[in-house]
C-alpha cells in the first residue's frame, strides 16, 4: 500500500536499530546532507504559495526515490561519513541504497572497535568492498579458529581489497594456504612483526609475491632462517618494494638477494640488520629503477666497501640511502664522497666517520650535486673545518648533526652564521646544547633555520 501524508502533518521517518559504528567520521570533508534534497528541485504548475511545506517535502522525496540505485549511490558518495550514517536511519529504501558497499569502500574503520567486535564487522555487507583492511599495532593474538576462518573468507571474497596491514599482531595460527590465497589479489601486504611461521612465509612468497597483483610486501621482524632461498629470490624479481629488515637472513641469502635485485625492477628494498659480508653489489647499476636502499646496521666486509660504494654510484636514479649504524670507517674517502653526493637523501648516523671522510664529503657538495638532505649525527667532527660545514650548507636543504663530538666553535658557526640563510634546516640536539652551551641554546631558539630535536642522546 502506498504511504501518504496528511496535509500539514509532519512526515513520519522510519527508525532503525543502531548498529555498531565502525566507520571513523573524519574521512571526507564534503558538503553536508542538505544537498541531497537540493538536487531534487521539483517544478509544478501550482503556485508556490498554494503548496504546503509537507507537500513540498513529499514532492522532493518522491523525486529522490524515483532515481535509480546507481545514481543515488553516486549522489551519496559526495557526502561526509557522518551524513552517510544519518541516511541509514531515514527509510527502508534509502537505507538499502546507503548500505551499498561502494559508498564505504574508502572509509577508515575504527581499528579498536574492529578488534573487539570482529565477528559483527565481518557480517556487515556494507564493509564488503573495503579498499584497505588495517589492523596494525593492535597486538591481537588470533587463536579462535572460527574467527580466523571468517576473517580469511572475508579477505578472499573482498575483490576490491588493495592493502592489508596486520603489523604487530600474532597471526601464526592462520592456515598457510588459505591465508596466502586470501591475499593473492592485494597489491600491498604489511606483515611486520606478525610471528609468521616458515610455511606461512613460503606460501605467501609462492602464491602472492610471484603472482600478478602483489607488488609491495613488508616482512620485517619475522624469522626467515629456514625460508626457501630459491623461492625468495624469485619473489623479489616480481616485486617493486620489499622490506626484509631484521629477518635473520644469512650472508649467503643476502648475497643472492642483491644478485636478484640487479636484474629486477625493484624500486625499494630494506635489508637493515642483515649480514652482508659476502656482498659487493656487483652490477647493481643494471637496476636503474632502484630508488630507495635501506641498509641500517648491516655487517659489511671492510675489504668490500670500496666495491660497494663504486657500484652504488652507478645507480643513477637512487634517491635515498640509509646506512644508519653501519661501520664505514675503512672506505676510501674519495669513492665514499662520490657515491653519497649523487643521492638526494642520505642517512649516515653513527657510521664511525672521522675528519677525512667528513671533509671529503662536505667539500664534494656543490650546486651540481644531488645531495639535499644529509644526516651526519653521531660521527666525529672534532677536527672538521667549520668553513666546509658552512659552505656545504649553502647547497643543502637539511643538515642534521646531533651528538657528533663538535666543539664550541662548531656550534658557534652553525648557530650564529646561519641567520641570514634562506629555507635551511639545521637539526641540532636540544639537550646537547642546553647542557654544554646554554648561551648558544638561547640564540638557536631565535634562529628560524635551527631545529632543536628534543630526543635525548
Amino acid at each position: 500500500m502506498e504511504r501518504t501524508w496528511t496535509r500539514g502533518a509532519k512526515p513520519r521517518l522510519e527508525s532503525f536499530p543502531q548498529q555498531s559504528d565502525f566507520a571513523c567520521s573524519k574521512q571526507l570533508v564534503i558538503p553536508s546532507s542538505h544537498i541531497l534534497f537540493e538536487t531534487c528541485n521539483v517544478t509544478t504548475h501550482r503556485s508556490e504559495k498554494n503548496i504546503s511545506i509537507s507537500d513540498k517535502l513529499k514532492l522532493k522525496m518522491t523525486c529522490l526515490l524515483s532515481l535509480s540505485h546507481l545514481l543515488l549511490v553516486k549522489i551519496f558518495s559526495f557526502l561526509k561519513v557522518s551524513d552517510k550514517k544519518t541516511l541509514l536511519q531515514i527509510s527502508t529504501h534509502i537505507r538499502k541504497v546507503a548500505s551499498d558497499p561502494l559508498l564505504w569502500q574508502h572509509v577508515e574503520v575504527n581499528k579498536t572497535k574492529l578488534a573487539n567486535e570482529m565477528t559483527q564487522f565481518l557480517s556487515m555487507p556494507k564493509f564488503g568492498l573495503l579498499v584497505t583492511f588495517d589492523m596494525s599495532e593492535l597486538k591481537v593474538d588470533f587463536q579462535d579458529k572460527t574467527v580466523i576462518a571468517k576473517l580469511l573468507k572475508y579477505l578472499y571474497s573482498n575483490t576490491n581489497l588493495k592493502t592489508v596491514n596486520f603489523t604487530n599482531n600474532n597471526i601464526s595460527k592462520f592456515t598457510p594456504f588459505p591465508f596466502s590465497s586470501s591475499l593473492s589479489h592485494c597489491q600491498t601486504l604489511a606483515l611486520s612483526q606478525t610471528k609468521l611461521e616458515t610455511e606461512q612465509i613460503n606460501s605467501i612468497l609462492g602464491k602472492c609475491c610471484t603472482g600478478k597483483y602483489t607488488k609491495n610486501v613488508d616482512f620485517s621482524f619475522n624469522d626467515f632462517t629456514f625460508v626457501n632461498a630459491d623461492l625468495l629470490a624469485r619473489s623479489i624479481s616480481n616485486l617493486e618494494k620489499i622490506n626484509l629488515s631484521y629477518t635473520e637472513l644469512s650472508a649467503v641469502d643476502t648475497s643472492r638477494i642483491m644478485d636478484t635485485v640487479t636484474c629486477s625492477r625493484v624500486q625499494e628494498i630494506d635489508l637493515s640488520g642483515s649480514d652482508m659480508s659476502l656482498c659487493k653489489f656487483d652490477n647493481l647499476g643494471l637496476n636503474q629503477d632502484l630508488a630507495v636502499l635501506k641498509l641500517a646496521e648491516v655487517k659489511f666486509d671492510p675489504e668490500n666497501l670500496d666495491f660497494i660504494f663504486t657500484n652504488i654510484s652507478l645507480v643513477h636514479n637512487l634517491q635515498e640511502l640509509n646506512l644508519n649504524g653501519t661501520v664505514l670507517s675503512t672506505v676510501e674517502p674519495i669513492l665514499f664522497s662520490d657515491a653519497i653526493t649523487r643521492i638526494r637523501k642520505v642517512d649516515l648516523n653513527f657510521c664511525w666517520l672521522y675528519c677525512e671522510h667528513i671533509e671529503f664529503l662536505l667539500d664534494g657538495i656543490s650546486e651540481e650535486t644531488k645531495l639535499k638532505e644529509l644526516n651526519l649525527s653521531g660521527n666525529h667532527f672534532e677536527d672538521v673545518n667549520r668553513d666546509l660545514i658552512l659552505e656545504s650548507l649553502n647547497h643543502l636543504d637539511v643538515l642534521r648533526i646531533e651528538w657528533a663530538n663538535m666543539n664550541e666553535e662548531h656550534f658557534e658557526t652553525l648557530v650564529r652564521d646561519t641567520f641570514d640563510m634562506k629555507r635551511k634546516q639545521v637539526v641540532l640536539n636540544h639537550y646537547e646544547l642546553i647542557n654544554n652551551h646554554l648561551d648558544l641554546h638561547r640564540i638557536a631558539k631565535e634562529n628560524s633555520n635551527i631545529v632543536l630535536n628534543m630526543v635525548q642522546g
